[in-house]
């Protein structure tokens, strides 16, 4: 065999995955097969030209009558789904065929049952985990279809498909389920071996923000923290103190810092609830125009699992802002970083996450907010939330003026604030 000369690298796309020929295929799994493949297993691939893509369209039972051993079979596919999950969601490309009469399909009824069937059948071994209600479907129109009312309007309204006989339909899933990941240990499927030898939040990488302020003036600066200062005193009077509170009255306490401070920040940023990326919603999003520049999970007071559901959400952004900026899957120079934030509405933590696949990093000085009393002293009040300000700020600023800029541009900007570059 000459596949252990081959280099292979943890790829960054699906496409690079697809594009892998079979002895780099086998490369990839002995690389993360403990015993490796024995040579019979090897030329089951081989022999039957099993290749990175092709193997989607194996079950272990069709492995297993290949003449591979069972615990192989299974090792293999589970590597696989690993090494999806943790890449951008799938973009699938899926052609099927329809039978028309007039301005009618004669099989209308069929249709969406046949579609959502050769999905299946294509990339039955990628999907067999995801509900169809979450596979979104995009005809050439650019609109997206969710469900057989849309398709069956898609199908008699577009005028131009009156003599067509086919149609090339993209197909997304969700990348994962945010709330599954709750330990610094579940994060190895999305970060690999950036991430295998840490436990805790304690052995993240440190997050330092950059001793320079936002930039805003200190009237600018107070007349935002005088008025958060009176949204979160209205708050603990009308809602009482932080504590006890469950996660959709802490989100009140989180909505009234972010609010103010996104609106410093001019018309083109704006903040949105309950948003939805790729198949799961997240508590807050900020936009720059399309861009998605910083994500805030809302937690009671699990921060370990906030911050790693915050990672996910993050690393599913980036890939979204990449697409959204029209980048082919095959550029990978392609590059970006998000901010992210985890509160419990009393207690803040920043990260910040690459599309590259870096390790995930987070800052370890929890900032604090005095909202767990009724009796508030306002001095002390007012100097937390100008930190958050300062903080907040300078996360928006810096990740806006990143936006246009080149791949290691960014690079350089991500590495000012991770203090283990």
């Amino acid at each position: 065999m000459t596949s252990s000369n081959i280099a292979i690298e943890e790829p960054s796309s699906l496409e690079e995955v697809w594009k892998w020929n079979i002895e780099q295929f086998i490369k990839y799994l002995n690389k993360h097969i403990s015993s490796g493949l024995s040579s019979k297993d090897e030329n089951v691939l081989e022999k039957n030209e099993i290749d990175g893509r092709a193997v989607t369209h194996f079950s272990r039972k069709k492995l297993v009558n290949l003449g591979m051993t069972t615990r192989i079979a299974t090792r293999i596919l589970k590597i696989m789904k690993k090494l999806c999950a943790r890449l951008e969601p799938f973009i699938l490309d899926c052609t099927a065929t329809y039978k028309k009469k007039k301005r009618n399909f004669s099989i209308a009824n069929n249709d969406w049952t046949l579609l959502q069937r050769k999905i299946r059948t294509e990339f039955l071994y990628l999907l067999e985990d995801v509900d169809e209600s979450e596979i979104a479907i995009k005809p050439p129109a650019n609109n997206v279809i969710k469900d057989k009312k849309t398709f069956y309007s898609f199908l008699e309204t577009v005028p131009k498909l009156n003599g067509l006989k086919s149609i090339k339909f993209t197909v997304e899933t969700p990348q994962t389920n945010f709330p599954k990941y709750k330990r610094i240990t579940d994060l190895v499927n999305i970060f690999g071996a950036n991430i295998k030898d840490l436990t805790t939040i304690d052995d993240l990488p440190q997050m330092e923000f950059s001793t320079k302020p936002a930039d805003i003036s200190e009237e600018q600066l107070k007349r935002i923290t005088d008025a958060i200062v009176t949204r979160l005193k209205l708050l603990i009077h009308t809602l009482g103190p932080i504590g006890g509170k469950n996660e959709i009255e802490r989100s009140y306490y989180i909505d009234a810092v972010l609010r103010d401070i996104v609106k410093s920040c001019g018309k083109d940023v704006q903040i949105y609830q309950q948003y939805n990326i790729v198949g799961s919603r997240v508590d807050f999003v900020i936009k720059h125009v399309n861009t998605m520049i910083c994500i805030t999970e809302a937690k009671i007071t699990d921060i370990e699992q906030g911050i790693c559901q915050n990672f996910i959400q993050l690393h599913s952004t980036c890939k979204t802002n990449l697409r959204n900026r029209k980048r082919k899957l095959e550029d990978l120079a392609g590059y970006d970083y998000v901010y992210g934030i985890v509160s419990t509405g009393d207690q803040w933590i920043f990260t910040v996450v690459s599309s590259a696949n870096e390790l995930a990093a987070a800052n370890k000085k929890i900032q604090t907010l005095s909202v767990n009393s009724d009796d508030v002293d306002d001095d002390r009040l007012a100097n937390d939330v100008q930190i958050l300000v300062r903080a907040i700020l300078g996360i928006l600023q810096d990740k806006i003026a990143s936006i246009e800029e080149q791949p290691q541009a960014k690079r350089q900007r991500l590495e000012e604030v991770l203090s283990t570059k």
